[in-house]
C-alpha cells in the first residue's frame, strides 16, 4: 500500500506536467487500470465505482490517497504551463500580448492551434486561463483541492444510507486516517495483513467476513454482515479487542 501511494505515480506525474493531456491520455488510463487492479488485490475483494472513487480521495477527505492520473493530468498540465509562463515573464519581460492571444484562442473551441487546443482540453471548466496565470503558486494543489471537494460532494449527494453517510463523514475526522500514514517500522506501528485488510473494507463500507467465522458474539447477539456490532459491543467487541491488544504489546 505504501509503495502504491508513494512510488507508483512519480514518473507519470512528471509526464503529466510536461506532456499534452491528449497525448498522455492512453498512458494515464493504463496507469489507473494498474492502480485499481493493485488496490483490489490489497483489499482482496471486488469493489464498485463508488468505492474506487472514494479510494482516490486524500486520506483527510475519507480516501486512501491512491492517485487517479486520468483526473490529475489536465490539472497538472495547466498548472505547469501557467507556472512556466510566470517564469518566462520574469526572464523576458511583459508577455501580456502573448497571454491575450492565447486567451482568445482558448475561448474559441473551434481553434485548431496546438497550444490553444490542448490548453482548452487541459483547463478545468470552472477556471479561466487568466485565473491560472495570475495565481500560479501552488496552483496544482489548489485545483486538486477544488476537484476533491467536488468528488466529496458528489459522493454525499448520491443516495446513501444513514449508516453509510455517517461512516464516510467519520473518515474525514481529525486523525481518522492516521493508520494509513504510519510507517510500520516497529511492532507498535504495524498491523497484520488481515487486520489491515479488514480496516480497508470497513473504510470503504464493504462486507466483512467475520460473521462466517464467528457468527455469534460473546454477548449472545448475532454478528451482522458488516460486523458493526463488534465496534460497539462492550462484552467482546472491537473496543475490548483493541484495549487488550494495546496493553499486551
Amino acid at each position: 500500500m505504501l509503495i502504491l501511494r508513494y512510488c507508483h505515480t512519480n514518473r507519470i506525474n512528471h509526464l503529466a506536467r510536461s506532456v499534452y493531456p491528449t497525448l498522455l491520455k492512453p498512458a494515464t488510463r493504463f496507469h489507473d487500470e494498474l492502480t485499481e487492479a493493485t488496490f483490489r488485490q490489497l483489499v482482496c475483494c471486488d469493489i464498485g465505482e463508488q468505492q474506487w472513487l472514494q479510494a482516490t480521495l486524500p486520506i483527510r477527505n475519507g480516501g486512501f490517497s491512491v492517485s487517479s492520473m486520468v483526473s490529475t493530468c489536465p490539472i497538472a498540465f495547466a498548472s505547469s504551463w501557467a507556472r512556466s509562463l510566470a517564469h518566462l515573464s520574469q526572464s523576458f519581460g511583459d508577455l501580456t500580448d502573448l497571454v491575450k492571444n492565447i486567451s482568445r484562442a482558448v475561448q474559441h473551441p473551434g481553434h485548431k492551434g496546438s497550444i490553444a487546443s490542448h490548453l482548452l482540453q487541459a483547463l478545468p471548466g470552472y477556471k479561466s486561463l487568466v485565473d491560472l496565470i495570475n495565481n500560479p503558486k501552488k496552483l496544482q494543489q489548489k485545483l486538486k483541492s477544488e476537484q476533491t471537494e467536488q468528488i466529496v460532494s458528489s459522493i454525499l449527494s448520491n443516495p446513501l444510507s444513514q449508516r453509510s453517510a455517517a461512516r464516510f463523514r467519520s473518515l474525514q475526522g481529525l486523525g481518522a486516517g492516521a493508520w494509513l500514514d504510519s510507517i510500520p517500522s516497529s511492532a507498535k506501528l504495524a498491523l497484520k495483513p488481515s487486520d489491515f485488510r479488514l480496516a480497508m473494507r470497513m473504510g470503504l463500507g464493504l462486507e466483512m467476513p467475520l460473521g462466517s467465522v464467528v457468527p455469534i458474539c460473546e454477548c449472545g447477539k448475532d454478528i451482522d454482515k458488516d460486523s458493526y456490532h463488534l465496534l460497539t459491543c462492550k462484552t467482546g467487541g472491537g473496543p475490548i479487542w483493541t484495549h487488550e491488544t494495546l496493553t499486551s504489546v
